[in-house]
C-alpha cells in the first residue's frame, strides 16, 4: 500500500484512546480511509515546488491527525492506481493536475467522493468543482490578506475568523447554482474584501492559497467546519477524539487529574481567576461527554476544545516567573512581525516578559539595513533600514537588540554575485566534486568580507550584540576545494596523495577534522578582536548545534572550545525537538560543559522545522531548562504562532511581570 496512516485509526488500534460508545472498528472506518492527502508529483513544475508542496501536504495530515481525523498522505500520481473509496481526496498544493490525475478525480467525484482542493492552477479542476478559476493575484504591499472571514454561506459551526497572512492568492469563483462563496479575505485592518477564500460546492471545497502554519487551533476548526460540510462523519471523529482527549495537556491523562495537578503545583490556594478557570474546565467537559452522547458532535467538539484551551490558561498561569532571566526571540525575517513597524513588534515582545530580540538582519547575499560592505536587500526600499528601526525601537521598550549574522551561506544572493564568487573560486566543493552556494571559510578573501560586514554593522549602529549563525561548514560532505586542499597541506604538513578519500575517511581523518574547527575558532577569534576593538562591551554570542562534541567531526564548530576560551560571551543551542526528555539530557549535557555556566541559553523549537510545540510543550521546556540551571532561554521563531499561541500563555505564568 502506498503512503502512511495516521489519526484516530492508529490510535484505537494501539490502544492510545478508547473508541467511543457505539463506535467500534466494525463502523465505516474500518474499511475506509477519511481522507486521502494528495501530496504534489507530476503537478509541480519542479523540485523546489514539490519539496514545498510536501511540506505543506504534512502540515496538513499532522493538523488532521491531531484533530482525530485519519488521513492517508500519498503522491497524486497514486490517485488513477488505486482503487479504494475514501470519504475525501485533500489536493494540498498540487498546480496543475496532470490528465491522467484529473481523469482519476473526475471518475472518484463519479462515485461520490468528495475534493478540498487548495491553491491550484487548473481550470480544468475548478471546473470539476462547479466552479471558475480567477487570476493569479500577488500583494502589492504588506498585509492585504490577512484573514479569512466566513460569512452566511460559511458551512455549519465554522469559525467566525481564522489567521492567515498570505502574499498571494488564486481565487475561485462560483460557476453552477449549488457552489457559494463560504468565506473572503480579510484585509490587515479587519475589512471584508470581494475576494474569495473558499468556495464550496456539492462536489467538494477550494481555498484561494494553501494552509500556512499559523492559527493551528483555527485551521484545525475551520477544517473541520469544511470537511465536515461534505462528510458530517468528519464531526463524528473529531468530536470522540476531542472528547476522549480534553484533559491531555501534557501532565495528566483525565480533566480531573489535570486539574488536580494543576491545583497541587500552587504553594498556597490558587486565586479565584485560576480556580475559576478549572472549575468552568470541569463544567464544559461534563457538557461536552452529554453533547457528543446525543450525536452533538459538532457541539461537543467545542465544548471539548474549551475545556482543553481552560485547562491550558489555568495551567499557564499556575507558573512562576523568575527575576533576571534572559528571554530571547530570533526573528528569521528580519523585519519583525509586522514589517516596517518595530515599535509594535517590540510592545509585543516586552509585554510579554521577553527580554531580547534577534533580528536576521545580515547574510552575505544582502542586508537588511544601509550597509556600506555587503549588497543591500530590496526589502530596505519596502521597509527601511532594519538595523536602525529595530535598535531604536527596542532601546524605547527595555529589550536588548542582537544582530542575527549568517555567515558564509548565499542563500537568496544575487545569480550574478554567485556566478562571479565561482568563477573566482571562492565558493564551496563537496567530495563529490558538485558546487555548493557557500562561500569558503578558509579562503582569506571571504573571511575578510565576512570580518569587514560584522566591523560595518557593529559600528554604526546600537546594538547589545552580534550573534553569528551558520557559523560553521554545512556539513562532513565539503568543503573540499582545491584551496582547502592547498592550505591544509601548507597549515598541518599532511601530504593528500588521493583526495579527498585520504581526509575524509582514510589517514589524514583526525587531522582534517581538527584543522576544519581551526579554520571556524580562528574566524570566531578574530570576530571577537574586532568586536573589541571597534565597540568593547559589545556582546558576542552564536547559534550552535546542540550536539557536541559531535558536532566538531560534523561540521566543524567547536562552540565547547569558544566558551572554554573566553571566544564568545554565550551560546544558544539549536535544542529542537518536541520529546522533553530529550531537550532535557540535551541541555543538561550542555551545562556542564567546562565554561558553560551561566552562558547558555537553550533554543526551544517552537516552529523549527524539527518540532512543532504547542504552548505546553514550550512552558515543559523551559522548566526543564530552568531546573538544569539555564540563566535564561530562546524562543524560534518569531511569527504568528508565537505571536497569538504562545506568549499570551507564557505571560500568564512563567514571563509573568511581577
Amino acid at each position: 500500500m502506498l503512503g502512511r496512516f495516521l489519526g484516530l485509526t492508529t490510535l484505537l488500534a494501539a490502544g492510545a484512546i478508547g473508541a467511543p460508545p457505539g463506535w467500534g472498528m466494525s463502523s465505516a472506518l474500518a474499511d475506509r480511509e477519511a481522507v486521502w492527502i494528495a501530496q504534489p508529483a507530476s503537478s509541480a513544475p519542479n523540485a523546489a515546488e514539490r519539496k514545498y508542496g510536501q511540506a505543506v501536504s504534512a502540515r496538513l495530515a499532522r493538523w488532521l491527525a491531531e484533530a482525530g481525523v485519519p488521513c492517508r498522505l500519498m503522491d497524486e500520481d497514486a490517485l488513477f492506481r488505486e482503487t479504494a473509496a475514501p470519504r475525501l481526496v485533500a489536493l494540498p498544493y498540487n498546480p496543475l493536475p496532470s490528465p491522467q490525475v484529473l481523469a482519476a478525480l473526475r471518475r472518484r467525484l463519479s462515485r461520490g467522493e468528495k475534493l478540498v482542493v487548495f491553491y491550484s492552477g487548473s481550470e480544468e479542476l475548478a471546473a470539476l468543482l462547479g466552479m471558475r478559476l480567477g487570476p493569479y493575484t500577488v500583494a502589492s504591499k504588506a498585509g492585504p490578506w490577512r484573514s479569512i472571514r466566513f460569512g452566511q454561506d460559511a458551512p455549519a459551526h465554522a469559525p467566525s475568523r481564522v489567521r492567515q497572512d498570505s502574499a498571494n492568492i488564486r481565487p475561485v469563483y462560483p460557476a453552477v447554482a449549488d457552489a457559494r462563496v463560504a468565506a473572503y479575505w480579510e484585509d490587515h485592518a479587519g475589512r471584508v474584501t470581494d475576494l474569495p477564500a473558499w468556495v464550496i460546492s456539492s462536489r467538494g471545497a477550494w481555498m484561494s492559497h494553501v494552509l500556512l502554519e499559523s492559527d493551528s487551533a483555527g485551521k484545525k476548526h475551520m477544517l473541520l467546519a469544511v470537511l465536515g460540510q461534505l462528510d458530517p462523519a468528519i464531526w463524528r471523529m473529531a468530536a470522540a477524539h476531542a472528547v476522549a482527549g480534553a484533559g491531555r495537556i501534557g501532565i495528566a491523562e483525565g480533566v480531573a487529574d489535570t486539574a488536580a495537578a494543576i491545583r497541587r503545583m500552587a504553594a498556597r490556594p490558587l486565586p479565584s481567576e485560576q480556580e475559576n478557570r478549572l472549575r468552568a474546565a470541569e463544567q464544559r467537559h461534563r457538557e461536552a461527554v452529554a453533547l457528543q452522547a446525543g450525536g452533538r458532535h459538532p457541539e461537543a467538539w467545542v465544548a471539548a476544545a474549551d475545556t482543553r484551551r481552560l485547562l491550558v490558561e489555568a495551567y499557564a498561569a499556575a507558573q512562576s516567573p523568575r527575576r533576571g532571566e534572559f528571554r530571547g526571540v530570533w526573528d528569521h525575517s528580519g523585519l519583525g512581525r509586522y514589517p516596517g513597524r518595530w515599535d509594535r513588534t517590540c510592545e509585543i515582545l516586552a509585554r510579554a516578559g521577553m527580554t531580547a530580540v534577534f533580528p536576521n538582519v545580515a547574510r552575505p547575499g544582502g542586508a537588511l539595513y544601509e550597509s556600506e560592505v555587503t549588497a543591500v536587500s530590496p526589502r530596505v526600499a519596502a521597509h527601511g533600514d532594519q538595523a536602525a528601526l529595530c535598535t531604536a525601537a527596542a532601546r524605547r521598550y527595555g529589550l536588548e537588540a542582537h544582530a542575527w549574522k549568517i555567515c558564509w551561506s548565499m542563500d537568496g544572493a544575487d545569480p550574478e554575485r554567485l556566478r562571479e564568487l565561482r568563477r573566482q573560486g571562492r565558493l564551496q566543493v563537496t567530495d563529490r566534486g558538485a558546487p555548493r552556494d557557500w562561500m569558503c571559510p578558509t579562503d582569506p578573501r571571504n573571511r575578510a568580507e565576512e570580518l569587514a560586514a560584522i566591523r560595518d554593522l557593529a559600528a554604526r549602529y546600537d546594538w547589545t550584540g552580534i550573534h553569528l549563525d551558520f557559523i560553521r561548514f554545512p556539513g562532513a560532505d565539503s568543503c573540499f576545494c582545491e584551496g582547502c586542499r592547498a592550505r591544509f597541506q601548507r597549515d598541518t604538513g599532511c601530504r593528500v596523495r588521493r583526495w579527498p578519500e585520504e581526509v575524509r575517511t582514510g589517514r589524514f581523518t583526525n587531522e582534517w577534522v581538527e584543522w576544519r574547527c581551526e579554520q571556524i575558532t580562528r574566524f570566531v577569534a578574530d570576530v571577537r578582536r574586532e568586536l573589541r576593538r571597534v565597540k568593547p562591551g559589545l556582546r558576542l554570542s552564536a547559534a550552535v548545534f546542540p550536539g557536541y562534541p559531535a558536532c566538531r567531526r560534523s561540521i566543524g564548530q567547536d562552540w565547547g572550545r569558544w566558551l572554554k576560551a573566553g571566544l564568545v560571551d554565550f551560546v544558544c543551542p539549536m535544542n529542537y525537538t518536541a520529546d522533553r526528555a530529550a531537550f532535557r539530557q540535551m541541555t543538561v549535557t550542555q551545562l556542564v560543559l567546562p565554561g558553560a555556566a551561566g552562558r547558555v541559553y537553550p533554543g526551544v523549537g517552537v516552529t523549527a522545522n524539527e518540532s512543532r510545540l504547542d504552548a505546553v510543550g514550550v512552558i515543559e521546556q523551559i522548566r526543564e531548562a530552568r531546573t538544569a540551571g539555564a540563566p535564561g532561554f530562546m524562543l524560534f521563531d518569531l511569527n504568528d504562532t508565537l505571536e497569538n499561541e504562545v506568549l499570551p500563555s507564557l505571560r500568564l505564568g512563567l514571563t509573568r511581570a511581577r
